[in-house]
């Protein structure tokens, strides 16, 4: 069977998307977190940086003195910031902010990819019946946090699409038309864009799955003509992009420009790069000690996000130096508190693996213009916590199925869905270390991922049901 863009996959896709649509349609808009109205601004900082490149206004007149703010569309990218979001995010929620600022319409194309991602992956792995087909997708929409994840305005869905998309390049290639190829590279491409974790993610996933296709004539999987360049191409164009979209944006050469330092923070509120400064703050010149001297805070946000933070504190040139002193810091106290820091992680991993419910947070704030017209949150009024509990209990009960499904029928299974759920658990556990280890360790890592579980194991529970024999899949790339 080979995935097409024709209208049995465009029926499946909008089928699918109806039903993710629930949280859309019962809460009446999108869910956000403070992060929310960041790529918010920032996108509209983007635009208009751009839009003034393209329509420059009109040289003033000798002695006129500079533009005022708000005729030259307030701050462009070269403005010194301190730290910066995805670029292409953010112009996506930008241009998709309608209604208002709601960012509904950017909700609504996250909704479709994910139901193309779904749709082709359910239609490789043989589900081809529509009530089999739209039995595994009513338990994606209502009992994984896909639905949900969709629904919030930020980037946190791109890194399931990311596992989904390299798995079906890596083992269904051939399953998939030209067209179909074409869309899903696309979407791996921009996926690698909006997030900061996305990158080290796919290029675990890219690894992986180059060493399946190495040894995969071994087990008898299939390995179309350029399957390499399938893989590696997607990813490694949009990481290209990151790094020209920084360069030119901020004059940094770098595939996540002008991060925030989210691994010293983390590591300083474990512990071991806190201690560390405050062992040799007095005799280092770190960027960081000129901002806290010796008295280094010990919690996320006052370390880093409040106004007695960095990012309240600092100036944007000790920003610079500290993403710049930030391996070192990080990588000279772990060496400091081997033992603790190896501890730490280890079990920060495990605890991401299994941390994963949708927070209590959903829906319960919303975006709203202020007198200046900067998006900011405000309660919304709304208490949906029941709602996020029941998905999350119900979510619990499937991956429960989904695990004693393939450990029942991991023999009866081939070779290739063994892969598939080999590179599952793969891109689940990369997630999971990449946080922890980049971040910090919280539930809502862990959810955007977790539904890829259930998309791939109940494909394949489906596609097995009451069926005596496999059909051999054709190939072919027609469009």
């Amino acid at each position: 069977m080979i995935v097409r863009l024709d209208g049995a996959l465009a029926r499946r896709t909008l089928a699918l998307a109806l039903l993710l649509l629930w949280p859309l349609i019962l809460f009446g808009r999108p869910s956000h977190i403070a992060d929310s109205a960041s790529y918010l601004k920032g996108g509209r900082v983007a635009v208009e940086f751009v839009a003034a490149k393209l329509f420059p206004l009109p040289v003033a007149a000798p002695g006129a003195g500079p533009p005022a703010a708000s005729e030259r569309g307030g701050p462009g990218l070269h403005d010194a910031p301190k730290g910066a979001r995805s670029v292409t995010y953010s112009v996506a929620a930008y241009w998709l902010r309608w209604p208002g600022v709601d960012m509904t319409a950017l909700a609504l194309v996250q909704t479709i990819c994910a139901a193309f991602v779904g749709a082709v992956t359910l239609m490789v792995l043989g589900v081809a019946g529509w009530g089999r087909f739209l039995a595994v997708a009513s338990v994606l929409a209502f009992a994984t946090p896909l639905a949900p994840l969709c629904a919030n305005a930020v980037p946190d869905v791109f890194s399931g699409f990311v596992i989904v998309t390299l798995i079906l390049t890596t083992l269904f290639l051939d399953r998939m038309s030209l067209g179909v190829r074409l869309v899903t590279a696309a979407l791996t491409s921009f996926a690698v864009t909006v997030h900061a974790s996305i990158p080290p993610l796919a290029m675990g996933m890219v690894i992986v799955g180059g060493i399946i296709l190495l040894l995969g004539k071994r087990f008898g999987l299939a390995r179309p003509r350029w399957a390499w360049a399938w893989l590696i191409i997607p990813p490694g164009f949009g990481l290209i992009a990151n790094t020209a979209i920084g360069y030119v944006a901020f004059g940094e050469v770098s595939v996540a420009a002008k991060r925030f330092p989210t691994a010293l923070t983390r590591s300083v509120v474990d512990g071991p790069a806190r201690w560390y400064l405050e062992k040799h703050c007095a005799t280092e010149h770190y960027a960081v000690c000129e901002v806290f001297g010796t008295r280094i805070p010990s919690t996320i946000n006052d370390f880093l996000f409040y106004e007695r933070g960095l990012n309240g504190r600092a100036t944007p040139e000790q920003m610079d130096r500290i993403r710049a002193e930030e391996a070192e810091i990080v990588m000279k106290a772990a060496m400091e508190y081997p033992g603790y820091e190896a501890y730490n992680l280890s079990r920060g991993i495990v605890r991401q693996l299994f941390r994963y419910d949708l927070g209590k947070g959903r829906f319960k704030e919303r975006l709203a213009l202020d007198a200046q017209g900067s998006p900011q949150l405000v309660l919304s009024g709304r208490h949906i916590q029941p709602v996020m509990v029941a998905v999350g209990m119900l979510n619990n009960l499937v991956l429960g199925l989904c695990v004693a499904w393939m450990a029942v029928n991991l023999k009866r299974i081939d070779n290739r869905e063994r892969f598939s759920a080999l590179l599952v658990l793969a891109g689940l556990v990369g997630n999971a270390a990449i946080v922890v280890i980049f971040s910090s360790l919280s539930p809502r890592y862990q959810a955007r991922v977790i539904w890829v579980i259930p998309l791939f194991l109940l494909g394949m529970a489906a596609a097995h049901y009451r069926s005596k024999t496999r059909g051999v899949p054709e190939s072919g790339t027609n469009l």
